[in-house]
């Protein structure tokens, strides 16, 4: 099957319908149509990529499901998160993992800043994010306890000498 230029960026022979139709407003970054108002989607693979009139034409079945995009902003291809901000994001990588995907124990939390501390600057800062007290398996049964102190994380330091 082939598509028109006006509906062509990948094309597969594979399906004669499309799965699914969005439309919206696309960046496509390419040079010869840089905007499309529909992307059609078939087995898990974008098939075309054009005017909305021309990829339905082409693309949609009875069977095809059509989501209308148009009114939830401009869709950017090539990125998993576009509103992303660099210099948090390295502000962040400079910090403990502290989240609950890093650790699951107070223990695992001071051993993290300790390792930390042992290559940090004497007085300089060891700082932490994604802390969440609750979610450590000392604390998940009893919320009272799982307010930490400073002094819970200190202690550790302080007894390996940083």
């Amino acid at each position: 099957r082939s598509c028109s230029p006006a509906a062509k960026r990948s094309c597969t022979a594979d399906h004669d319908s499309a799965d699914i139709i969005f439309l919206g407003n696309f960046v496509t970054l390419e040079d010869d149509a840089p905007f499309a108002s529909a992307v059609a989607v078939s087995g898990g693979l974008i098939t075309a990529v054009g005017i909305a009139k021309d990829v339905q034409a082409q693309w949609q079945s009875a069977q095809t499901n059509v989501v209308d995009l148009s009114n939830a902003g401009c869709f950017v291809p090539g990125f998993v998160e576009s509103h992303a901000h660099p210099l948090l994001k390295a502000q962040f990588q400079a910090l403990v993992d502290c989240s609950p995907e890093a650790v699951s124990s107070l223990a695992e939390v001071q051993d993290l800043l300790a390792r930390r501390a042992s290559s940090t600057p004497k007085g300089g800062w060891v700082r932490g994010w994604g802390l969440e007290p609750c979610l450590l398996c000392e604390f998940r049964d009893n919320m009272e306890a799982s307010l930490l102190r400073r002094g819970d994380l200190d202690r550790r330091l302080v007894e390996d000498g940083q």
